[in-house]
């Protein structure tokens, strides 16, 4: 066997893994497969802390739907309140939902198309000093946030979407 059938069955055989790949990508993506997200827990609580200015917590199962609009679903959310504040907690949020466009993810970007969320607490206050909470320490002019908010208190959900 020479050296160039040796490379050529090497090239031949990366096509085919990369084919295969991208073969499970499609079909996970068109079927929607969920699966557990609990190894990333941590590594995605520090970006989201990161993004907002705030410690976030993220507590119960946590899971993501791969698909064409992928899906985020977490147990409950804690975001802290800075230190000198009455309560350890800005908000607390029970089951959130989260779904997001797939291409801005492919970019290393994040597009939020709709947020749900049960039993949100919010606790909004003055410290002792006068200070009061900044919702972001970002400084674009544009909040990180979806551009529609509806609160509805009768049933104590937040649903968001752009």
């Amino acid at each position: 066997m020479n050296v160039r059938s040796v490379i050529k069955r090497l090239l031949l055989g990366l096509a085919a893994l990369v084919v295969l790949l991208v073969c499970a990508f499609v079909i996970a993506a068109v079927l929607g497969i969920s699966i557990d997200a609990g190894p990333w827990r941590g590594p995605i609580a520090k970006q989201a802390s990161e993004l907002i200015g705030r410690t976030v917590t993220l507590e119960g199962p946590l899971r993501i739907t791969v698909g064409l609009r992928p899906e985020v679903t977490v147990g409950g959310i804690a975001l802290a309140n800075p230190p000198g504040f009455s309560t350890p907690q800005l908000a607390t949020l029970g089951r959130a939902h989260m779904l997001v466009e797939l291409w801005p993810l492919l970019r290393n970007e994040i597009s939020v198309l709709a947020v749900e969320a049960e039993d949100v607490h919010v606790r909004l206050e003055q410290a002792a000093d006068g200070r009061v909470l900044q919702t972001s320490r970002r400084r674009t002019g544009r909040s990180p946030c979806a551009s529609r908010r509806l609160i509805d208190s009768r049933s104590n959900a937040l649903t968001s979407s752009s």
